[in-house]
């Protein structure tokens, strides 16, 4: 059997420098409203991100963040060249499919050793595709791109350990959300809508003519599209409306080995749409009629839904609450539905209006800074360790880590993701745990990497120091030696805001 170390494809033997750009010599502290919009657009500042917006300036450092491809840096592709999560989803589910076959054929122990061996694998598969998100977010240059990616992960959430998904979510990860990230949101939609993932996760598969399943249509519009119905967004939706898409969403269910596509229909990357199952007749959907089809249905249903301006406020909103921070600016909100409205949803012109917003500027300058939730913290963390570019040849670790503050990938039981908002991660046993988790990378960084914690003197005078409270700064200026300094840093009140 595969282990993980074999999944990613990992064959590093010790400390691998990553090619980042050139680490400029400190030379003053930097604006400290400068490093919280540098510590917001991406997953935490680092002296070869600064360099680069001093060199750039916020404008030309947002399009370079923009137009940043979706494909991995060469030492990154490196780490899982040749592993499982470089074969096609159709063999991937294939497999897995036959194996859940084959164990069902036994009986009595055999058949128990067979589905222990089964969900040992998909937990190897998954414990692989974490750590490669985890890798990109920490190393990859297109920052803004990784933390929409997770963004979306997050806002189309699935359970890894629901059924067969834990052999789908790399595939979800990197080939349905990442690429689109930057997007219009009605592809991105749809490619979610599409995914195997995500259709065995909301039971759509048990959704077709003579049996409805409500499951997929209410939380397409509660969750993905338009918020709570009678919320803050302002939709009002009605029980007929979840009713009508669930009827235009009959025949979208998971595709069977070898299946073959029925006339009207399809047939990709795991899923099928099969119009003998579909409900055909017209619906009505927020008050317009939905002529008869086949797939078309679908496609018409998820344009009218993401046209509505609850979908432009609810989507808007939530981006603003978790790149800007619980008291982002009203106005800024309303800067950045203004432009979704414009563009139909272009989420790259969005992202523009935000970081670039005069709102945002005013907001960032001399204000404190709010808290990370558990991802940040670590990524952050990792990334200042890692700034010189040291490359992590384990990231299992940090996993974790993850895991024990509450925030795994693929992890949130419920499809509504984890929460956003700082309330929910303010509690004394997360920051407790954050205090051992500090310990632990600094302590496990050797083993993690091949090399041992570095103390960068001038980024810290820089970029770091600038953010902490004068206690903090005494605290880490009296520590003997560095692994106590970046311990202390790490540690701190401070360090766990942006």
């Amino acid at each position: 059997m595969l282990n993980r170390r074999h999944l990613l494809g990992l064959t590093l033997g010790g400390a691998t420098a990553l090619a980042w750009p050139t680490v400029f010599a400190a030379s003053g502290a930097a604006p400290v409203a400068d490093l919280r919009w540098l510590n917001r657009i991406t997953w935490g500042a680092t002296p070869a991100a600064w360099a680069s917006l001093q060199k750039l300036g916020r404008e030309r450092f947002v399009e370079a963040e923009i137009a940043a491809p979706a494909t991995d840096a060469p030492q990154l592709a490196a780490l899982w060249a040749g592993g499982a999560l470089g074969r096609p989803l159709t063999q991937v589910l294939a497999d897995a499919q036959a194996d859940q076959k084959q164990a069902r054929r036994q009986k009595g122990d055999a058949r128990k050793a067979a589905r222990k061996d089964l969900v040992k694998q998909g937990e190897e598969v998954l414990g692989a595709t974490r750590e490669r998100h985890l890798l990109r977010a920490v190393y990859s240059p297109a920052q803004l791109r990784e933390q929409l990616t997770w963004f979306w992960l997050n806002h189309f959430s699935v359970y890894s350990r629901k059924l067969l998904l834990r052999w789908t979510v790399a595939d979800y990860d990197n080939a349905t959300v990442r690429p689109r990230a930057l997007g219009k949101f009605t592809d991105l939609v749809m490619a979610t809508l599409k995914s195997p993932a995500m259709v065995q996760y909301l039971d759509n598969e048990k959704n077709m003519a003579g049996q409805i399943n409500e499951n997929f249509a209410r939380e397409l519009m509660e969750l993905h599209t338009l918020g709570v119905s009678g919320g803050a967004s302002g939709s009002r939706y009605t029980q007929a409306d979840v009713q009508a898409l669930a009827q235009i969403l009959t025949g979208l269910t998971l595709a069977k080995p070898n299946q073959r596509a029925e006339r009207g229909g399809w047939v990709e990357g795991g899923t099928a749409f099969v119009p003998s199952k579909h409900i055909s007749g017209p619906k009505t959907l927020l008050g317009q009629r939905i002529e008869g089809g086949g797939w078309d249905e679908v496609e018409r249903a998820v344009r009218l839904l993401v046209s509505q301006d609850a979908c432009a406020r609810f989507l808007c909103s939530k981006l603003a609450l978790h790149l800007v921070g619980d008291d982002a600016p009203k106005a800024l909100v309303a800067r950045m539905e203004a432009e979704w409205k414009r563009t139909g949803g272009d989420i790259a012109a969005v992202m523009r209006s935000l970081w670039l917003a005069p709102e945002l500027a005013a907001h960032l300058d001399g204000k404190a800074n709010d808290l990370k939730d558990p991802t940040q913290f670590v990524v952050s963390s990792l990334r200042l360790l890692a700034a010189d570019g040291t490359l992590m040849k384990d990231a299992s670790p940090a996993v974790k880590w993850l895991g024990q503050l509450g925030q795994p990938l693929f992890g949130r039981i419920t499809p509504d993701g984890y929460p956003v908002a700082e309330e929910s991660w303010t509690g004394p046993g997360q920051m407790l745990k954050r205090l051992e988790v500090a310990k632990a990378m600094v302590a496990q960084w050797n083993d993690m990497s091949g090399a041992r914690p570095r103390w960068d003197a001038g980024w810290y005078a820089t970029g770091v120091e600038p953010l902490l409270a004068a206690n903090t700064r005494q605290a880490i200026a009296g520590a003997p030696n560095d692994n106590q300094r970046l311990a202390l840093l790490l540690g701190s009140p401070d360090w766990m805001q942006r």
